[in-house]
């Protein structure tokens, strides 16, 4: 459904300024993602750290005319096709907005609210539902007061069924999206202690969230809490109330719960009649949530029979609980971002059914805490119960207890090797820092990995950005997958950190990025003429470097009907690889005055040949400064002024003047420079890991490897590595010329490197099968590897085998 800018206005109670006929079918807060920039409404709202009107100019540079503001700025004044909605806030706009497109639907809808569970249940009911109904219902988990409008926003005539849920921080906020969402059937998931800091009570908690369902028909409930029944059934008396329990009232009364080792046998009544439900679940707050799908499908008319053919093919969300192999045969139960009463009882139910002969709990303090979780502890019968932080010390609760004040303290003063053969809990609150813990409990697996650290990528991304003015923009170069590092994850994390541009070098790249929903503005190096179609399509912007290709180009926009269509002119000042030469301007400037309204020149760049050869700098400046000729003739033919760059990462660090408005940060940003001057504040990105098969003790005289190349003058200990030249390790490192790293200690390849395995000495070290081995990050550093490989550091990272898998994380 398309709405007219005079029609929104109208909604909305806007005044306008400047002229628009864009229909608009899509909103946006977020200049970074835009979808449909032609057809896209902007709403600038103000957060704590971030100003909607402050990426104005972003978004209208990205093709989106119309926006919502609550004051215009000066600026504002040169974006000419603009047209600005000014209301008093661009958030009450937005809803209000949605609650007008909600009216013009007369589809039944769900509303869902609770502590916990609201996702699953939404999910679960639209797996269960589909057949039925065509859905509308909220994205992941959209339910504040910004995602609930976003998710009205996507009904459209086509849905005959709503499934929203909603959320609350503070007292105030329901009334809203309950006007927003307009549910005609409510469900209330569960209440606990989470969001309650806001909040004098747990009964002023619920009564907030029971405003979603003041104008519902229908609501379902657990009867389980009798304070929450209580509240239920007195302000909604005059509502048909499906409740779920084992209370006798209990629309279904849930008669016995048997829990066998993966499933649950539900016995229940139901309108008098004896029903059975079986549920693929044992932990009990995902028996909690079926329950309630389950009540939900008995009112939508399902039968027994059906309904277990539904949750019989129920499969759980991906939630922050994460099960993960560990060492010494241990299961580890990995919920450490988040605690509140609630999601300790949860955890602890799901530790308390998994088939190990021992158990342990690792828990640190939290809000909300209450000792009568305690009692719950004991029944677990407990190997070992660690407690972190400011705990009362109890008597009883564990066949051993320990108390330490920090995970610092916990880690020095305890031997992790006393868990062996169990399922061990880790719960805590994300400030204690328990993942580190979990990390140092995780099996090692004998794949060979490449770490990345994003903390270290986003470090030097800041240290470059000091060496730049405010207003410069930067394009960060994403080719050969982000020089070996992933090309997605990286570009992910740029977009997030409000990197201007990505630079690929072929199409494919380009097109790759798209796919994965990266909407960013991306120039493509190399675009063939083969692929200016492909390049359209996807809003890549072409780097034209001859006629020929300009020539192509033009054709293929004409055939598509593209005008104005963005594309950045390569200069060749000296790098005599590929770009026009300065021979090549009068007949340039000829064609791009004659093909003016198919073509913005959104760049004119060039590329610096020496800017790491410190000898050369003379030629450098000599290319900067026919750069700016070149640059100077063609814009006085353009009429306007296109963005500027000639410096790449080396020239960023040794020619900053000439930052001009943009800059490209290529493999400066995975932490290599040439200049150990600034190369000591740059940090390292990756880390090529790999374990060890196993050790051999070779004799006096025994050979190792291919061709017999390393004879053992002694005794010898020899670990195998799974990594070889198929993986990126040269055939050059083997034969003592490179070495890896194990417990801080060199070990020297021996042998020839094989195509899957290298062969260390691990004579002096002490180690064992297993263990972890490094074999490039900081020891051996990029620099290093490149020197062993006779080549440059650009070469080492690229040529890691995209078979070896990337793990990306933050400390």
């Amino acid at each position: 459904m398309n709405y007219s800018i005079q029609h929104i206005a109208q909604i909305i109670n806007a005044s306008i300024t400047g002229a628009s006929n864009t229909s608009i079918s899509h909103l946006s807060i977020d200049s970074r993602a835009i979808e449909n920039s032609q057809n896209t409404l902007f709403f600038a709202l103000k957060g704590s750290q971030k100003n909607g009107h402050e990426y104005i100019q972003d978004a209208y540079k990205k093709g989106v005319q119309c926006f919502v503001v609550s004051h215009l700025e000066d600026s504002f004044s040169t974006l000419n096709e603009a047209c600005f909605l000014l209301v008093q806030n661009p958030l009450e706009a937005l809803q209000t907005l949605a609650k007008h497109h909600r009216k013009s639907f007369s589809l039944p809808t769900i509303g869902i609210t609770g502590s916990n569970g609201k996702t699953i249940v939404k999910e679960w009911l639209s797996t269960c539902l589909n057949d039925n109904f065509s859905i509308a219902r909220s994205p992941k988990s959209y339910n504040s007061q910004i995602g609930v409008p976003l998710s009205i926003w996507n009904i459209n005539a086509k849905h005959t069924l709503g499934i929203f849920e909603a959320g609350i921080s503070q007292v105030g906020e329901m009334i809203h999206l309950e006007s927003i969402i307009q549910p005609q059937l409510g469900i209330l998931t569960h209440i606990g202690t989470a969001h309650q800091e806001n909040f004098r009570s747990k009964e002023e908690l619920l009564e907030e969230k029971l405003n979603l369902f003041t104008h519902c028909d229908t609501l379902i409930f657990p009867s389980s809490k009798k304070w929450v029944t209580k509240i239920i059934t007195k302000r909604f008396h005059d509502k048909k109330l499906l409740s779920w329990g084992f209370s006798e009232r209990s629309y279904l009364r849930i008669i016995r719960l048997k829990k066998r080792r993966n499933y649950t046998k539900v016995e229940a009544i139901h309108n008098h009649f004896n029903i059975k439900f079986k549920i693929p679940f044992v932990d009990q707050a995902s028996i909690d949530n079926v329950l309630t799908t389950i009540v939900a499908l008995l009112h939508f008319g399902f039968s027994e029979g059906r309904i277990n053919q539904k949750i019989g093919q129920l499969q759980p969300l991906k939630m922050r609980l994460e099960l993960l192999e560990g060492i010494h045969e241990n299961l580890l139960i990995s919920d450490v971002y988040n605690a509140d009463l609630d999601s300790v009882k949860i955890a602890l139910d799901v530790l308390a059914h998994q088939e190990y002969p021992s158990k342990s709990l690792i828990l640190t303090q939290f809000n909300s805490f209450d000792e009568g979780i305690f009692s719950i502890i004991k029944k677990l019968n407990l190997k070992h119960l660690i407690l972190i932080g400011n705990f009362n010390k109890q008597t009883s609760l564990a066949q051993t207890t320990f108390y330490y004040k920090n995970i610092e303290d916990f880690l020095e003063n305890t031997d992790l090797s006393i868990f062996k053969n169990e399922a061990i809990l880790f719960k805590g609150s994300r400030r204690f820092g328990l993942e580190k813990v979990v990390q140092k409990m995780i099996k090692k697996t004998h794949e060979t990995i490449f770490e990345i650290n994003l903390e270290n990528l986003i470090h030097n991304l800041n240290y470059f950005k000091t060496k730049l003015k405010p207003t410069t923009k930067m394009m960060v170069m994403v080719k050969a997958s982000s020089y070996g590092s992933g090309v997605y994850e990286i570009a992910n994390l740029l977009k997030f950190h409000q990197v201007d541009y990505l630079g690929v070098a072929y199409p494919d790249e380009g097109i790759t990025l798209r796919n994965l929903g990266i909407q960013m503005p991306i120039m493509v190096m190399n675009a063939d003429t083969s692929s200016h179609i492909s390049i359209i399509e996807n809003r890549l912007e072409p780097e034209i470097f001859s006629f020929r290709v300009l020539e192509s180009f033009i054709e293929k926009l004409k055939q598509t009907n593209q005008k104005n269509y963005p594309i950045h002119l390569k200069l060749d000042t000296g790098m005599h690889r590929l770009g026009f030469e300065e021979s090549d301007m009068k007949q340039l400037q000829s064609f791009l005055k004659e093909h003016t309204e198919w073509l913005h020149i959104q760049s004119i760049f060039s590329h610096l040949a020496t800017a790491d050869v410190p000898q050369e700098k003379d030629f450098t400046l000599g290319q900067v400064q026919q750069f700016q000729t070149l640059y100077e003739k063609l814009t006085s033919t353009l009429g306007y002024q296109p963005i500027q760059h000639i410096l790449n990462s080396s020239g960023i660090s040794h020619f900053s003047e000439y930052q001009f408005d943009m800059v490209r940060l290529g493999i400066g940003i995975y932490g290599y420079n040439f200049d150990p001057k600034i190369q000591q504040y740059l940090k390292n990105v990756g880390t090529l890991k790999s374990t060890i098969s196993q050790i051999k003790t070779l004799k006096k005289g025994e050979t190792v490897g291919y061709s017999r190349r390393f004879k053992a003058e002694k005794e010898t200990l020899i670990a195998t590595i799974p990594i070889g030249y198929a993986d990126g390790i040269s055939r050059f490192q083997g034969n003592q010329v490179g070495y890896v790293w194990i417990h801080n200690q060199k070990a020297p390849i021996v042998g020839n490197v094989c195509m899957d395995m290298i062969m260390v000495d691990i004579s002096t070290i002490s180690c064992q099968e297993g263990d972890t081995v490094i074999l490039l990050g900081e020891h051996p550093s990029l620099e290093e590897v490149a020197q062993w490989q006779q080549t440059i550091p650009y070469e080492v990272l690229t040529s890691i085998s995209p078979r070896v898998k990337r793990v990306y994380y933050k400390e």
